[in-house]
């Protein structure tokens, strides 16, 4: 019994900091109004906490688990449906740079130049690999009602679910999602929110760090401007 407190101790404590992505990744896409209940889920409560994102998150990965309770074969196909979509999310963006994007891929101050091809092409593979491999049944000879790996099943549900919600005539995100939302202008250092669901709740009413780095480089340029004007009239 001592000893089992150790893997919960690390499930615990997966599971906090699964839910604290998850969660600011919820609110993230509410904020570009790219999930259903955008309007909810983007909401801040008095601490600048997106409490709602946290609880929808947590609630949806509770209903996601029941029926692993009398099922061991969702059990498994949860787990490796996790491990499935996190590495393709992954690499997407990796195979989009080296296929579609790589001649509108504007490089930062560092980054693999000619070197991203051959990366990215084993980073790719290796993805592939790993879905196969994650979708085999976990052990021989396979029973359906045993053993039987539906993570390749509810990979298709997932994706399925996604393409109707974007795709969909008329109603779909195509026809109303419009990309990310710019929240900070580079050449300004100011936060704007003009294009944000909820204005209220937008992080340009939090305490931003770098704002206060201005003033505080503003109150040092003036004091060195006033500084100078002394010496002078000395």
């Amino acid at each position: 019994m001592v000893l089992l407190m150790i893997p919960l101790g690390g499930v615990f404590f997966c599971s906090l900091s699964t839910l604290t992505y998850v969660a600011r990744i919820m609110f993230a896409y509410s904020r570009d109004k790219a999930v259903p209940g955008s309007a909810l889920w983007v909401k801040l409560d008095s601490s600048a906490c997106p409490v709602a994102a946290i609880w929808g998150a947590a609630i949806f990965a509770f209903i996601l688990a029941i029926p692993s309770v009398w099922n061991e074969l969702a059990f498994t196909a949860i787990i490796s449906l996790s491990t499935i979509a996190l590495n393709i999310a992954y690499v997407l963006p990796t195979l989009a740079r080296i296929t579609v994007g790589r001649h509108r891929f504007k490089p930062g101050p560092w980054h693999l130049g000619n070197w991203v091809y051959p990366i990215g092409t084993i980073a790719t593979i290796y993805m592939v690999f790993i879905v196969v491999v994650f979708s085999l049944p976990t052990e021989y000879p396979v029973d359906p009602n045993k053993n039987l790996n539906y993570a390749g099943v509810t990979l298709g549900a997932t994706l399925a679910v996604s393409l109707i919600y974007y795709f969909f005539p008329f109603i779909g995100a195509y026809a109303w999602f419009k990309g990310p939302v710019h929240t900070y202008t580079p050449s300004s250092g100011s936060l704007h929110g003009t294009d944000t669901p909820d204005n209220s709740t937008h992080p340009q009413n939090l305490s931003d760090p770098s704002l206060g780095l201005d003033k505080e480089k503003e109150g040092h340029t003036a004091a060195g401007k006033q500084a100078s004007v002394v010496s002078l009239h000395m």
